[in-house]
């Protein structure tokens, strides 16, 4: 099976961009980003995208599920969707970061 990529863009000490190439069905596992926010674009393909909150008693709820498809972005804030989980279709996709 093929690995996912990276290709970073650009990055200094507190903002990034970078792109993901997802070979079919590649993930990236449950994770967060805390502090930041997060914008991710899909340039081709599709992507299933898990993401999930925190309650004020640090329980994960979920969130929302959905699929990005080209040209579609997810949006991941400080407190909401921040901890989440990307799959990629069957064709892959491609996704810019920005940190």
């Amino acid at each position: 099976p093929r690995a996912l990529g990276y290709i970073p863009v650009w990055e200094q000490e507190d903002f990034e961009i970078g792109i993901f190439a997802f070979p079919p069905g590649a993930t990236i596992p449950l994770h967060d980003h805390p502090g930041m926010f997060v914008i991710s674009h899909v340039l081709y393909g599709s992507l299933e995208v898990k993401s999930y909150d925190l309650d004020s008693q640090g329980e994960i709820t979920r969130k929302e599920t959905g699929v990005l498809k080209e040209s579609d972005s997810s949006l991941l804030f400080e407190n909401e969707n921040n901890i989440h989980e990307f799959t990629a279709g069957k064709d892959g996709c491609a996704v810019l970061d920005i940190l």
